[in-house]
């Protein structure tokens, strides 16, 4: 196509953003509906398959998130949410989806809660569990916030994570210890709520040796939420992500190149701060393949990154910086 031509699944829908991948493509409307089309063998359209798609289909799993702003890498995605909020899926070969590491552990049904709320909806219900969130806290998550949306149900886990840690056990009988099992692995599926940086509830020597920390996932077919709050801002890169916060600019991916910016040449699994000289106030990033840029609110532009083709604008400089 050599012309420009109009999506006409999209007539009429008012997109309000775009974003284009290698080979994928994202846009939001008006009404936070969000859709992809384009490549999908790693799930970057979000849609929980791996089958492209060469017609705008809708990401279910963000059905009812108010999304502000989309971003694509590579072959991954990101959505953030008027809340601050950050959901990202696809390819996570260099950990660029800031996803935390699962171990493998039982869902363990939820403490009794007495409560006279509706059920949860079944369609809020279903986009929670397209996002990774075990069923029995989805449905409890919904019916004490009344359905009032997948983001307001998702926060208010994240505010009771108190309530499914495990507590100090006083009786170490063997009648007690099916409900101490239950609320420790009701604990540990919760890993994706904990914001980044607190530590998982404590457990013996002989618990952590025998989890391990498994590696990150290869990829996510379907919207997850990265355990951050208050982003302000998100940009992809081929294999790595960056985002902003009132605290500064944080990363994580691929970073071989230099573009994460964290002063060593590694890939990181979890959001990892960033550094710059003189701590300048940063209002916006942008990334391609292997480089990164940060704007000021005075005006100034940070690079870091690969320049082998002079991308990063520093005439003196050569190869990584």
């Amino acid at each position: 196509v050599t012309s420009p031509l109009e999506i006409g699944q999209l007539s009429g829908k008012y997109v309000t953003q775009v974003a284009c991948g290698r080979h994928h493509t994202l846009c939001v409307t008006a009404t936070s509906q969000v859709y992809a089309w384009g490549r999908n063998n790693y799930g970057q359209l979000g849609t929980g398959s791996s089958v492209g798609s060469g017609q705008p289909r809708v990401v279910e799993g963000l059905w009812a998130i108010p999304v502000r702003q989309l971003a694509a890498g590579d072959a991954h995605s990101a959505a953030l949410t008027c809340n601050g909020f950050l959901f990202t899926w696809g390819r996570n070969s260099a950990g660029q989806l800031g996803l935390p590491a699962e171990p493998e552990a039982a869902a363990a049904a939820p403490p009794h809660r007495t409560t006279t709320a509706p059920p949860a909806n079944q369609k809020m219900l279903d986009s929670m569990l397209d996002m990774g969130i075990p069923k029995a806290r989805a449905e409890m998550a919904l019916r004490e916030t009344g359905n009032s949306g997948v983001e307001v149900a998702a926060e208010w886990l994240f505010s009771h994570l108190e309530e499914f840690q495990e507590e100090p056990a006083e009786d170490k009988t063997e009648e007690a210890q099916p409900e101490k099992q239950s609320k420790s692995s009701f604990a540990v599926d919760l890993t994706w709520l904990r914001p980044h940086g607190e530590k998982s509830p404590k457990k013996g020597k002989d618990a952590k040796e025998a989890a391990g920390v498994p590696p990150p996932s290869p990829c996510a077919r379907t919207p997850r939420r990265v355990p951050l709050q208050g982003v302000k801002y998100v940009a992809c890169g081929g294999d790595h992500t960056v985002i902003l916060q009132d605290s500064g600019p944080m990363a994580w991916g691929s970073g071989v190149l230099g573009q994460l910016g964290i002063g060593v040449q590694k890939h990181c699994h979890e959001p990892t701060a960033i550094s710059i000289e003189g701590s300048p106030k940063i209002q916006s990033l942008a990334c391609g393949d292997s480089h990164t840029l940060f704007l000021t609110t005075d005006g100034r532009v940070f690079v870091c990154g690969d320049n082998s083709h002079g991308q990063l604008g520093l005439p003196d400089a050569e190869g990584i910086v």
